[in-house]
């Protein structure tokens, strides 16, 4: 106890001594040094302006209006330093008397800072601290500070979880055959890692509604999380069904070759991944986990992956091979785990939030700015099916919103690109029209529209909607070039 005290009054002394010393070496006429020091840099400029007029860089005129500046400074340097006195005092008297009066100041500001330092200190340690506490090792210091921060957030979340999933269950207490119900409440049981009654649920999901293969995934998922990680049994089942119902679904595919590489059937494996890897886009999320797995696999085996022939889950087990749609370049955008561009824990957290997003909106439909952070998710995750929906709402909340009517516009398109259609969907015209009626001048309107309008043999429509809107480009933008040439082309056509 008293080593306590005695470290406390050297610590205090220490910082008394740092805080003295500078006070104390700073009695001397700082005004003199200042002016010193302001009277040598205006003499060396002075003598610089001589040294360049010698060597021809200054010309008389530059040199003299130099001087007559430096001059004026100087003098006003010797003017701030001996003040023009009306009593008649001499000037080295008066600065004498203001040196006196400084030095009074700082000793009455050392005094002052001796007694409220250390006793300042003591008395705030006495009342608050407590030498006969135990030390405390550093985990449990940090630890007993995190209510206020980390823990008391976790702490919300989950008890937001736990509200959450309280009103779910409810909710499907009084409507069993509410499938979206249940589906969300698999997702918060999976997020809490509650995969028994995530399974569960899922189960309750397939029993009450219609099936997709998304929702046999989700359930495969769960099964194999609870698993450990092994997929065999009924969440290789649950994949195949999922690929019957959807043969491109890459996450089904994924997993069961995974399963096959713990069944130590690495050929099977190989092929089941090559026929993935071969209906995957280059930039596919889940390409990057896929190779690797493929890489370590033939690291393994000593296979040739060339050898093997490229097999879907389905023909593999023996089933009529599926047909194929076209692949989308996000190939329906499920993200395997490992994840391609995202790790499996940013994945996860993505997920998360979807899905307690998800659910939060069906309470609160009219929450606009929750439709936007969905749509930027399906976004993300490469569901443009999900995401034109969310941006459906959004302009659904906000009719006259120009941008949210072309956002929307603009996933239309890109889910249509990306399936491969040749044509414009027609739904991209209608919300251009809106657009239009809003904007009139709008440039994405007007390219639209007359596009529409030349499409289908509109000559003169079209160049109402085009000429304006070359007029509004610069000459230089590519689109100007564009709708020039197509104007262009509808002259000629007459």
């Amino acid at each position: 106890m008293v080593s306590v005290w005695i470290s406390f009054v050297l610590f205090a002394l220490l910082a008394f001594m740092l805080l003295v010393v500078p006070l104390l070496r700073g009695q001397g006429s700082r005004a003199a040094r200042r002016r010193d020091y302001d009277l040598s840099v205006y003499r060396d400029q002075l003598d610089e302006v001589e040294r360049d007029l010698e060597r021809g860089l200054l010309t008389i005129d530059q040199a003299e209006a130099a001087r007559a500046e430096l001059k004026r400074r100087l003098l006003a340097v010797a003017e701030r330093s001996r003040p023009a006195r009306e009593d008649g005092l001499d000037a080295d008297f008066h600065d004498e008397s203001l040196a006196r009066a400084a030095r009074r100041r700082t000793w009455a500001l050392v005094i002052g800072l001796l007694i409220l330092v250390p006793g300042g200190g003591i008395g705030l340690y006495a009342f608050t601290g407590n030498p006969g506490l135990p030390a405390q090792p550093f985990a449990l210091r940090a630890q007993s500070h995190q209510p206020d921060g980390a823990a008391q957030m976790a702490a919300s979340g989950e008890q937001a979880m736990e509200s959450l999933t309280v009103e779910l269950e409810q909710r499907l207490a009084k409507n069993p055959a509410d499938t979206q119900g249940w589906i969300m409440l698999g997702r918060t049981y999976a997020t809490a890692q509650r995969y028994d009654d995530a399974i569960r649920a899922y189960r309750g999901a397939l029993e009450h509604g219609k099936p997709t293969y998304a929702l046999y995934s989700e359930l495969a998922e769960a099964l194999v999380a609870k698993a450990e990680g092994t997929v065999d049994g009924e969440a290789a089942e649950a994949f195949m069904e999922a690929l019957r119902l959807d043969p491109r679904d890459p996450r089904a595919r994924y997993y069961l070759g995974l399963g096959r590489v713990q069944a130590d059937e690495p050929e099977a494996a190989l092929a089941i991944w090559r026929d993935l890897e071969r209906d995957s886009p280059d930039d596919a999320p889940w390409m990057e986990v896929l190779q690797k797995r493929i890489q370590e696999t033939v690291a393994d085996s000593g296979l040739d992956p060339e050898a093997v022939t490229p097999q879907h889950p389905l023909q593999l087990a023996g089933e009529p091979p599926p047909e194929m749609p076209a692949p989308s370049p996000r190939g329906q955008g499920q993200a395997l785990p490992g994840g391609g561009r995202f790790s499996e824990e940013e994945l996860a957290q993505i997920e998360t939030m979807v899905g307690n997003l998800e659910a939060t909106m069906a309470e609160t439909p009219d929450d606009v700015e929750g439709w936007r952070k969905l749509a930027r998710s399906y976004d993300v995750l490469g569901r443009p099916a999900k995401a034109i929906e969310a941006h459906q709402n959004i302009v659904r909340l906000e009719p006259e919103n120009v941008e949210a009517q072309l956002s929307y516009a603009m996933a239309i398109l890109k889910d249509s690109q990306e399936r491969g259609e040749a044509e414009f969907p027609p739904r991209v015209f209608d919300i251009m029209r809106d657009v239009h009626a809003l904007q009139p001048n709008n440039p994405n309107a007007l390219y639209f529209l007359g596009l529409e309008a030349a499409m289908t043999g509109k000559t003169e429509a079209a160049r109402t909607y085009w000429q304006p809107l070359r007029d509004l480009l610069p000459e230089d933008h590519e689109v100007r070039r564009d709708v020039e040439s197509r104007l262009k082309a509808l002259s000629e056509e007459g």
